[in-house]
């Protein structure tokens, strides 16, 4: 079997999988399953790109195939966009639609608020990214402040009510499929999506672009320093807002 890598671009992607892909006949015009478990490949982790290889070339049929991007899409992808419309954080310095407060239980809002609080002191009262300071917390004067989110890393949709866990047994299953480090070597669990380690500080307006996934964090060659990517559709206006080589 080949190796893997994220690095790889859509014709090396197409390579890799076109003899198994090849012979895959689209249901209609708007059966995209091929471009989509190639897209999706593209950016999964190395050894999350070897697990869907391994689901692909064990596809036995047509419908096999089309059943698995299927899985990929309203088992993985819909659930982790779907943050980009969630509720605010609440319990953050700024909330946009305060008549959103009778939504969410007395309990979550306690939680969010330690959530806060922990990673405001972690950070340093500052947005991770911008190096603006929360404008409700302690800064030095003349300081750019602005109001600050806790970001979720992973979405907080995925940390639901004990009731609605069971409605997300199948996401984190594909979670850990697809991107194995969650469980192998972070340890991570649902019970650790409102902790300090799945969450940063961020200014309000790059918080959304990084839950509408315009904005994400990569890793680098040094620990615990990330570079910041855009994409397609992030809001120009907030450029300012980045690292000068980002």
């Amino acid at each position: 079997m080949p190796s893997s890598t994220n690095n790889l671009t859509s014709p090396e992607v197409k390579a890799k999988l076109r003899p198994k892909l090849k012979g895959y006949r689209a249901r209609n015009d708007e059966d995209d399953t091929v471009r989509f478990l190639e897209t999706c490949y593209m950016f999964l982790p190395p050894d999350g790109q070897k697990n869907l290889y391994n689901d692909i070339w064990a596809c036995q049929s047509n419908d096999e195939l089309h059943e698995l991007a299927e899985t990929l899409d309203t088992g993985l992808i819909r659930p982790l966009l779907a943050n980009a419309n969630h509720t605010p954080e609440l319990g953050s310095s700024y909330s946009a639609e305060e008549d959103t407060i009778d939504l969410i239980s007395s309990d979550y809002q306690k939680v969010l608020e330690r959530l806060r609080k922990e990673c405001l002191q972690r950070d340093g009262n500052k947005c991770v990214i911008s190096g603006s300071y929360d404008q409700n917390s302690g800064h030095p004067d003349e300081a750019l402040t602005g109001p600050l989110e806790a970001a979720h890393i992973l979405p907080s949709v995925l940390g639901g009510p004990k009731d609605e866990r069971k409605a997300l047994s199948d996401v984190w299953a594909n979670l850990y499929r697809y991107f194995p480090a969650l469980r192998s070597r972070l340890k991570f669990t649902l019970e650790d999506i409102n902790r300090e380690l799945n969450a940063i500080k961020m200014l309000f307006p790059l918080d959304r672009e990084f839950k509408a996934f315009r904005l994400t964090l990569e890793a680098t060659s040094t620990p615990n320093r990330y570079r910041v990517k855009t994409f397609q559709d992030f809001a120009t206006a907030y450029r300012r807002f980045l690292p000068a080589d980002s």
